[in-house]
């Protein structure tokens, strides 16, 4: 309903602009294809999605407290209330849709009959009256008294009128403008338009806007052979005819007193110009206007807070950037190559992850989506909080000093969620956990010092802007930037290779450099760095029944594959209630059928991989 409304909306708008800029004007062959234009393009640009990116400051990627996020948090089909409110819709006694549906289905039959009736009038008409050739034309020399009148290569005139001679030459003129123009299809492409789109009022302006401009044509063709006052006087012995077919084109459509003074106007070349150029505009900003509008939220962690995790002797460390691309074992490869990347070295059941600046959730999510998929089982996330968090985690940010003396210590704080076979969560605190679950968390440890400086050949190289994008502290910088430094200013780097694939418009080099100052490299990256510090009551950690260590909580933020397997749980424990298919309510029967079709769908649309790790959905019937 937004699509239609949009459309029609689109096509009046266009329309208007036409009647206010261009229809008093002498270009009558750009109207043509402006007006048609204006027709296809009216129901194609609501398709249009133009994609708006909004930077969304996050705090970390690991997730807080599920209470932080509850009043903004949109449920989606993996959340227990939302499938509940999709079944508990409430249903109409009286099938009102079906009747709108059936009220549609018969108008358009009326139309599409009434469109069928007058070509077969016309062909009738074609075939049974005399054909004569005239000047290279077909005459349909018919025996009433009628308009003339063209469709497609046919012009109708009335057979005593043209074997008297009383056809002129100039009224000729005019339809063989009509024949030459090929008019005809551009009425038949809106008459087919009108019966599915019956109700579209554009689509009736648009025509009447169209066949006038066929006349203005046609006119400006026999006035460039006949005086003017001639021919307007042939066209006012027609003016009381009346034609019957809404298909052809006739000579004395709209002939008022606007379409006679046309017939002599004249439009300065300057003029022309200046509507041309005021329309580009407005095109511009209705195409905007009636596109459809896409908001891409991409999450980014301010410079002041730069996160970073450990790379720890026995777990591989990724780095992943805002151009989808990540770092690995010293090289750049592409997010898309990941499972090529580990498949031939995948021998590891958890990792380190740096998440960069500017990074969006959706490249985040297909990392994570892979590691899973190759069954690593820990994503190890050790990020410190915005510099906008909130002022009690401050305050026990500043108290804290040093290195967290045990895992308890680090630990003793953050929120912990347990995940059951059953999908159900159970919220605990450290010194609740099992010994065996302690042993799953993985805290970030120092490897101590990193310095690594550029040598004076390599900082030269890194001056050539065709060939490096250059970061210092983090921050962007020109390449000419460096004339202010040595080699020597900078403590640590390091230069990641870019694959064509992965290169973005903004940075298209092949190399892309990261150097740090020593005061911000131990900020980030030294042992009196944030992310060495015990975690608080805002870190959560969720612990799977599957083996999985999340730094979020999956019950309100799951991963596809924890989506999937928390409908899944719901959907058993109805369909095994102990009461038979059969037997059950049409309520539940209603729930059942709509998520077991959730269920295939994600099932059959993924890959034999991630099949072979969840279960396949039974339908409902399977227990009856």
């Amino acid at each position: 309903m937004e699509y239609l409304l949009k459309s029609i909306l689109c096509l009046m708008v266009f329309l208007a602009i036409h009647r206010l800029l261009l229809q008093r004007e002498v270009f009558y062959q750009f109207n043509r294809f402006y007006l048609l234009g204006a027709v296809l393009f009216s129901f194609l640009i609501p398709l249009n999605t133009i994609e708006k990116v909004e930077l969304v400051e996050r705090e970390v990627p690991v997730l807080k407290e599920s209470f932080e996020f509850k009043e903004n948090f949109i449920p989606t089909i993996e959340t227990e209330s939302n499938l509940d409110t999709t079944y508990l819709e409430s249903q109409s006694e009286f099938p009102w849709e079906t009747l709108v549906w059936t009220l549609y289905g018969m108008i358009s039959l009326v139309f599409l009959i009434r469109f069928i009736k007058n070509i077969s009038i016309l062909y009738d008409h074609v075939r049974r009256n005399l054909k004569v050739t005239y000047k290279g034309q077909i005459l349909v020399l018919m025996s009433q008294q009628v308009l003339p009148f063209t469709f497609f290569k046919y012009i109708f005139v009335n057979q005593d009128e043209f074997e008297r001679n009383e056809l002129s030459d100039s009224v000729f003129e005019h339809e063989l403008a009509h024949v030459e123009g090929k008019h005809s299809w551009d009425i038949l492409l809106i008459e087919l338009l009108l019966i599915p789109f019956w109700f579209h009022p554009g689509l009736y302006w648009a025509k009447q806007s169209v066949t006038l401009n066929h006349e203005f044509i046609a006119d400006q063709s026999a006035l460039k052979n006949w005086p003017l006052h001639q021919y307007q006087s042939e066209l006012l012995r027609y003016a009381t005819f009346q034609s019957q077919n809404s298909l052809v084109s006739n000579l004395n459509f709209s002939l008022t007193k606007k379409r006679l003074e046309m017939m002599k106007k004249k439009t300065k070349p300057t003029i022309q110009v200046i509507k041309l150029l005021v329309l580009l505009p407005v095109l511009g900003m209705v195409i905007y206007g009636f596109s459809e509008k896409k908001i891409i939220k991409e999450d980014y962690l301010p410079i002041e807070s730069a996160t970073a995790s450990s790379n720890d002797h026995n777990d591989p460390l990724f780095v992943i950037h805002g151009n989808s691309s990540f770092d690995f074992d010293g090289l750049v490869h592409p997010i898309d190559e990941l499972a090529n990347v580990l498949g031939e070295k995948n021998d590891f059941k958890s990792v380190n992850l740096i998440v960069e600046r500017g990074v969006s959730s959706a490249d985040i999510h297909k990392f994570q989506a892979v590691l899973e998929g190759l069954d690593i089982k820990k994503i190890n996330y050790v990020e410190v909080n915005s510099h906008q968090a909130r002022g009690e985690e401050q305050k026990a940010i500043a108290q804290r000093k040093g290195h967290a003396g045990s895992d308890e210590d680090f630990f003793r704080n953050a929120y912990f969620v347990i995940e059951d076979s059953l999908m159900n969560y159970t919220p605990k605190s450290y010194s609740e956990l099992t010994e065996k679950q302690k042993m799953r968390l993985m805290r970030p440890k120092f490897n101590g010092d990193m310095a690594k400086s550029p040598s004076s050949e390599q900082f030269e190289k890194f001056k050539n802007k065709d060939a490096y994008a250059i970061w210092i502290d983090g921050k962007v910088m020109p390449n000419s930037e460096l004339d202010q430094y040595t080699s020597a200013d900078f403590y640590h780097f390091f230069d990641s290779f870019v694959y064509p694939n992965a290169r973005s418009k903004r940075f298209p080099q092949e190399h892309q450099v990261h150097l740090y100052k020593k005061e911000y490299y131990l900020k980030i990256y030294g042992p009196d760095a944030e992310m060495f510090k015990p975690l608080t009551s805002n870190d959560t950690i969720t612990l799977t029944a599957r083996g999985g260590t999340w730094h979020k909580d999956i019950q309100n933020f799951p991963d596809p594959t924890t989506k999937y397997l928390q409908v899944l749980a719901k959907y058993e424990k109805l369909r095994d209630d102990g009461v038979t298919y059969a037997s059950k309510s049409d309520q539940e029967k209603r729930e059942l059928n709509e998520m077991y079709q959730q269920l295939k769908e994600k099932y059959f649309s993924s890959n034999s991989g991630w099949q072979k790790r969840v279960k396949k959905p039974i339908p409902p019937q399977g227990n009856s």
